[in-house]
C-alpha cells in the first residue's frame, strides 16, 4: 500500500506541465546558488529531460505546489536501454524542512519507473 509523507496545509502535488518550465527552471536556479554559489540549471536542460524517450509528464513528473508556486519537483523514469533509473529532484531553498524531499521521494518510489526499472512499459 502506497503512503506518501503528509504535505503541509496548503500544499499540493500534481504532476508538472510544459508551462510549469519557467518556474521549474526558477527553482532549480535557486537551489543551485543556495547549493553551489552560481546557477547552473538551464530551462532548456530540463525541456531536455522532459523530451527523454519514454517520459510522459502525467506520470513521470511532480511538482509540489502552493497556489501556483512551484515549492518543489522531481522526475524519474526507467531507462529501458540500461537497465537503470534516471531523474532528478529538487526543493527551493525557502520550502526545505518542510518533508518535500520526503514526499517526492514516496511518489518516485511508487512510480511506475521506479517499479519497473528495466522492464517494458
Amino acid at each position: 500500500m502506497f503512503v506518501m509523507a503528509p504535505l503541509p496545509t496548503g500544499y499540493y502535488v500534481r504532476p508538472a506541465t510544459r508551462a510549469d518550465l519557467p518556474a521549474v527552471g526558477a527553482l532549480a536556479r535557486a537551489a543551485d546558488i543556495a547549493d553551489w554559489g552560481r546557477p547552473n540549471t538551464s530551462d532548456e536542460e530540463i525541456a531536455d529531460h522532459w523530451s527523454l524517450p519514454g517520459l510522459e509528464l502525467a506520470t513521470d513528473t511532480w511538482v509540489i505546489c502552493r497556489g501556483d508556486e512551484v515549492c518543489a519537483y522531481a522526475w524519474m523514469m526507467a531507462r529501458k536501454s540500461h537497465c537503470r533509473l534516471d531523474g532528478w529532484g529538487v526543493v527551493h531553498p525557502d520550502n526545505r524542512g518542510r518533508g518535500f524531499g520526503s514526499a517526492l521521494l514516496d511518489l518516485v518510489e511508487a512510480s511506475d519507473g521506479a517499479r519497473g526499472a528495466g522492464a517494458s512499459r
